[in-house]
């Protein structure tokens, strides 16, 4: 949906990171600076996928994207500088509560 109505990916980050970090209140999240949490993702905008509900890492697989040809992917999510997915793969569990 961004492609067809030309947005940009830093606009994209701005919507889907830096204001609901702010909006919550967690100063610390959302951005990247000294003393941020170094959450950050490696994304291919030019990947193409097909959603196929089967390999959904949710808990419940319905999806109305099922069949769907998606542009763009994460490659890579590291969370407080730590590599938690790597391109299918995720690490053990490093959840926690988000501290205000």
């Amino acid at each position: 949906g961004a492609l067809k109505r030309d947005l940009r990916l830093d606009q994209l980050a701005h919507w889907l990171s830096s204001e609901p970090a702010r909006l919550a209140g967690l100063e610390t999240k959302g951005i990247i600076r000294p003393g941020a949490d170094a959450d950050l993702v490696v994304f291919d905008p030019e990947a193409i996928r097909i959603v196929e509900a089967a390999k959904l890492e949710h808990r419940h697989k319905l999806t109305p994207y099922q069949g769907r040809e998606l542009v763009g992917a994460v490659r890579q999510t590291w969370i407080a500088g730590q590599l938690v997915y790597d391109s299918g793969d995720f690490s053990a569990p490093t959840g926690g509560l988000l501290q205000r």
